[in-house]
């Protein structure tokens, strides 16, 4: 399975580094439309490779996918963590009755505890 995972990527690095030598011609990037600039007092342009372009617009569409699945899984996160609490409380509950048993206490729960 490692041998898998390290071929697969090993084509993605391989597809990417192919991707960036056939569009590595420079792109003006404006932030804002070109009357806008003396505005604002910047004109708002950057020249960049086209591939740069291409890799920012797929790193901001995975942050924006893990943001939005971060916050849609909140409802889960937080059962789980309501959920850890009762356990531990339960469990904390639990030792304290045994204990109590272990004094001679409760007969039911000695019997249990042999089995």
């Amino acid at each position: 399975m490692g041998f898998l995972r390290l071929l697969l990527l090993g084509v993605l690095g391989g597809g990417l580094v192919f991707l960036s030598v056939a569009n590595r011609e420079v792109v003006t990037v404006r932030l804002y439309p070109e009357g806008f600039g003396h505005v604002v007092g910047h004109p708002g342009a950057f020249l960049v490779p086209q591939f740069a372009v291409l890799f920012a617009g797929v790193l901001a569409g995975l942050v924006v996918g893990f943001a939005w699945e971060y916050v849609r899984e909140h409802r889960h996160r937080r059962e789980a963590g309501l959920r850890g609490r009762a356990l531990r409380r339960l469990e904390r509950e639990v030792a304290s009755l045994r204990a109590r048993a272990g004094e001679g206490g409760d007969e039911i729960l000695t019997l249990v505890d042999r089995r």
